[in-house]
C-alpha cells in the first residue's frame, strides 16, 4: 500500500515582524492562513497524515490568545497530525508542552498526537511508524534522533521527525541540536523530516539522497530566506522505496532581495526603475534593496518620492540607503549664494591636492590620501552643502 503524507515544520505561530511596516501585525494571522491552506493540499492529495516537525509556537509559553487559536487550528486539521517541539518552543520545565490545562484540551482532540516521549506513533491503520525527536532544550548537546531504533527497510514505512541542523548540511559541523547526517540509513528509516531550517531542501541536495528532508518555514520569516513558505508532499509506493518530495507553496509572503545597485549623478534612477518593475505580483513580494552611490539634488527629490510609491506597491520594503548620498552640483551652491570664505572652502573641496597643500599635508601623508579618494570629497561636499541649508535655515 503506498504511503502519502505532508512533512511542514516551522510555523512559529505568534511571530510578528515590524520590519514590514503596515503590515507588521497581519503576518501573525498570514501564518494561521498558510497552514489551513496546506489543510486543503491535504485533502486534495489524499494525504493519510501530517507531520510537524518543530517550532510550532515562536515561543515555549504562548499568551492564553494565541493558544485558543493555535487549539482551533489544530481541531481543524482535517487528517491525524503530530507535533514536536523545536529549539523555539523546547519541551522545557514551564512549557506549553508541560501544562496540564494543555494536555486536558489536546484530549477533546484525538488526532492530534504529541510526540514527546520516546516510543514510535501508530498511524496510517499501523502501515506506518513515526519516530519523535523532541527539542529537550534550546540548546542541546545531545543527538535528538540517537534513540531511534535500528530496523530494515521493506516491513513497515519507518519515518523519524526531528528538530535541528543536520551535520554537513550547509557544509559545516554542528554541535548544538545536531543530527546525524547518516541518521535515516542508520535507523533504516524510509524518510526522515526534519525542521529549523527555513528553505525546503531541494531533491539535488546530498540530504535528499540520504531521504533526509527541510520542510522549510510555513511562511516567510526573514527578506534573505531562499525557499520560504512551502510543504512538502512526500509519497513512498511501498515500505523501503524511495520517496518522491514535492514542494507545495501555501505561503503568502515572497521575499526578493536584490543585489547591491550603484548610482551616480546624471544617469537618472532608470536602472533602478528598471530592476523594480520587473518584479512580478508586488504586492505578495517582500523587497530588500540596497542603493548606494550618489544622486543630485532633483534625483535625490525623484528617490525619496520613488521610495514612499514602493512602499504602497510591495508587501513589505527592506531599503537600506545608508551608503547614497546627495551629491550638489556647482549651480546648487551658487544658489545659496556663498560668502568668500565658503566659496574658498567649495574650491579646496573640489581639488584635493590643493586642499592638502594647504593643510601642509605630504604627498605620502595618509590623510591626504584619503581626501583624494572620490567617495571621500563626494561625502565632504554632501556634508558641507547640508550645513549651509541648515545654516540658512536658522537663519
Amino acid at each position: 500500500m503506498p504511503l502519502t503524507f505532508i512533512h511542514t515544520s516551522d510555523w512559529h505561530l505568534g511571530r510578528t515582524m515590524s520590519r514590514l511596516g503596515r503590515h507588521a501585525t497581519h503576518v501573525r494571522q498570514w501564518r494561521f492562513e498558510a497552514v489551513r491552506r496546506m489543510y486543503d493540499l491535504a485533502l486534495a492529495h489524499h494525504a493519510q497524515f501530517i507531520l510537524v516537525a518543530g517550532d510550532v509556537f515562536q515561543h515555549a509559553m504562548p499568551p492564553p490568545a494565541l493558544l485558543d487559536e493555535a487549539l482551533h487550528l489544530l481541531r481543524d486539521a482535517p487528517v491525524p497530525l503530530v507535533l514536536i517541539p523545536g529549539n523555539h518552543d523546547p519541551c522545557e520545565p514551564g512549557s506549553i508542552w508541560q501544562q496540564e490545562e494543555f494536555g486536558r484540551r489536546l484530549q477533546h482532540l484525538p488526532h492530534v498526537h504529541l510526540g514527546l516521549e520516546q516510543r514510535p506513533i501508530e498511524l496510517a491503520d499501523g502501515a506506518a511508524l513515526v519516530f519523535p525527536c523532541a527539542v529537550t532544550s534550546k540548546n542541546s548537546p545531545d543527538d535528538q534522533t540517537a534513540w531511534i531504533p535500528a530496523g530494515r527497510r521493506g516491513e513497515r514505512f519507518r519515518i523519524g521527525l526531528a528538530h535541528g541542523i543536520l551535520q554537513g548540511y550547509d557544509g559545516q559541523e554542528h554541535f548544538e541540536n545536531f543530527i546525524t547526517a547518516e541518521r535515516a540509513d542508520l535507523a533504516g528509516l524510509d524518510y526522515l523530516a526534519l525542521g529549523d531550517l527555513h528553505s525546503y531542501t531541494q531533491p539535488d541536495h546530498p540530504a535528499a539522497r540520504r531521504r533526509t528532508y527541510y520542510s522549510g518555514t510555513i511562511e516567510c520569516t526573514a527578506v534573505d530566506e531562499e525557499r520560504p513558505g512551502y510543504v512538502l508532499l512526500v509519497q513512498i509506493p511501498s515500505p523501503g522505496a524511495e520517496p518522491t518530495v514535492t514542494p507545495l507553496r501555501v505561503g503568502r509572503m515572497q521575499p526578493r532581495k536584490l543585489p547591491p545597485l550603484t548610482v551616480s549623478p546624471g544617469e537618472g534612477l532608470y536602472r533602478l526603475r528598471e530592476a523594480v518593475a520587473a518584479i512580478e505580483n508586488p504586492t505578495e513580494v517582500w523587497l530588500a534593496l540596497q542603493v548606494q552611490g550618489a544622486l543630485s539634488l532633483e534625483e535625490m527629490e525623484d528617490f525619496n518620492a520613488w521610495e514612499g510609491e514602493l512602499l504602497g506597491r510591495f508587501l513589505g520594503v527592506d531599503l537600506d540607503r545608508s551608503g547614497l548620498i546627495c551629491e550638489p552640483s556647482r549651480e546648487d551652491f551658487e544658489q545659496l549664494g556663498l560668502d568668500e570664505s565658503e566659496k574658498r572652502v567649495l574650491e579646496l573641496l573640489e581639488d584635493p591636492a590643493r586642499a592638502a597643500a594647504a593643510a601642509g599635508w605630504k604627498q605620502d601623508d595618509w590623510r591626504a590620501g584619503l581626501f583624494a579618494r572620490a567617495d571621500v570629497c563626494r561625502e565632504a561636499r554632501a556634508m558641507f552643502y547640508r550645513y549651509l541649508r541648515e545654516a540658512e535655515r536658522d537663519h
